[in-house]
Formats: structure tokens, C-alpha cells, sequence
């Protein structure tokens, strides 16, 4: 097993309620390495961090929906936020 589908696998599996110690035990790996492995994907899920073999993100080719309106609601909120 690879690096990447090892990780993927670790994950999955924890997500399932599997606790680290079987992963561990089960998958043939240190369960220290099964604990780094949970807390960086938490870290990263907390941090919107994103894994770093996806390609990026598409910016959006259509505009968006409210821009539009920006000056109506800009001033709309500068004249609420006295309230």
C-alpha cells in the first residue's frame, strides 16, 4: 500500500468508529503513525487545508449572483448597523 492510500484507508476506517489501535494493529503499522495521521486530517479539515495531490480549485467562470447589487446592500447594511 502506498503512502496516499494507506492515509486515505486510516482515515476511512477511523471515520467508520474503528478505534486507532485496531487500524493499527489490523493494517500492520505503528499506531503512533495512525494517530499523526487523524490529527494532521483534522488539522487540515480545520484549517480548510486541502490534500496536496488534488489539482486546485477552478476559478468560477460565471460572475456572481449578487454583484450586481453590491452598492444597494453595502448601503443598505451601513444604515442597519446603527441598530
Amino acid at each position: 500500500m502506498n503512502d496516499a492510500s494507506e492515509e486515505n484507508e486510516i482515515i476511512r476506517r477511523w471515520r467508520a468508529g474503528q478505534a486507532q489501535r485496531s487500524i493499527a494493529r489490523e493494517l500492520g503499522i505503528n499506531r503512533k503513525r495512525v494517530a499523526r495521521v487523524v490529527r494532521q486530517h483534522l488539522e487540515a479539515r480545520d484549517s480548510g487545508g486541502v490534500h496536496p495531490d488534488l489539482p486546485a480549485p477552478r476559478e468560477s467562470q460565471r460572475g456572481r449572483r449578487l454583484a450586481g447589487f453590491e452598492p444597494v446592500l453595502r448601503d443598505l447594511a451601513s444604515a442597519r448597523a446603527g441598530l
